[in-house]
């Protein structure tokens, strides 16, 4: 699994409401070396002839492991380790040292009694040693590989979240400027709205005006008409 997998899987699990898989806890020796994972079993060992099965407290060791370890990097790690070659007898070496810890309490006796046990596979100290150096600097090669990944992947997911921003600002800005022409666009047409209300107030006194005129002319009229039409009936006796 690669950094940019790794980084959408730990997304995945956010968004789903899952937490992220549980560390391991390594052994009292804590060694797993390319796939030579080394189990913290507490049965007894066989530990050469004319030698009996004796239970002590577990040793002390001078291998420095953290005190967690992730499961899902220590796996990745763990695959890329693989492809470091091991001599024969080297994964039985790890084996009988992690087994016989539990029951040999110095260190020193401790080793040279794995080694007394992986010698009858044609291992040797210097086989040991190379190996563990090679496996030395596969970490850090891997080391350096997850670095450069890592920070590489941060400049794509910076840039990409610079480039959403600048996107994001630009749509702010095109909506508040569509939302300001509205307001002037709502403005113009208010003021639209008041004019044609002034202007139908002075259409309806105008109209009320010429109406006040027009009956008061026709009244006269009608009356002065009325007024004749009475006198000439009268006078003249139609």
């Amino acid at each position: 699994m690669g950094i940019k997998n790794l980084f959408i899987k730990s997304d995945e699990d956010e968004h789903k409401g899952r937490a992220a898989p549980p560390p391991t806890r390594p052994s009292s020796l804590g060694v797993q070396l390319g796939g030579n994972v080394v189990s913290g079993a507490t049965s007894r060992s066989y530990l050469g002839p004319g030698r009996r099965h004796v239970q002590a407290a577990p040793m002390a060791t001078t291998v420095v492991t953290p005190t967690a370890v992730d499961s899902e990097f220590s796996a990745e790690i763990e695959n890329q380790l693989m492809g470091v070659p091991a001599p024969k007898g080297f994964d039985a070496f790890l084996a009988a040292l992690e087994n016989l810890s539990q029951f040999i309490p110095d260190e020193g006796d401790c080793f040279k009694a794995a080694m007394k046990m992986a010698a009858g596979h044609g291992l040797t100290p210097k086989q040991i040693i190379e190996t563990l150096r090679s496996k030395l600097d596969e970490l850090q090669q891997i080391q350096a590989t997850f670095q450069r990944d890592i920070k590489r992947e941060a400049e794509e997911s910076s840039a990409a979240r610079e480039q959403e921003q600048r996107a994001l600002t630009a749509q702010i800005a095109d909506l508040q400027r569509r939302i300001s022409a509205l307001q002037e666009q709502m403005q113009g047409l208010s003021h639209d709205e008041r004019t044609l209300e002034e202007a139908n107030a002075k259409m309806e006194e105008k109209i009320a005006q010429v109406t006040r005129r027009h009956t008061g002319a026709h009244s006269f009229h009608v009356g002065r008409t009325q007024e004749l039409l009475e006198k000439v009936q009268k006078h003249l006796g139609q």
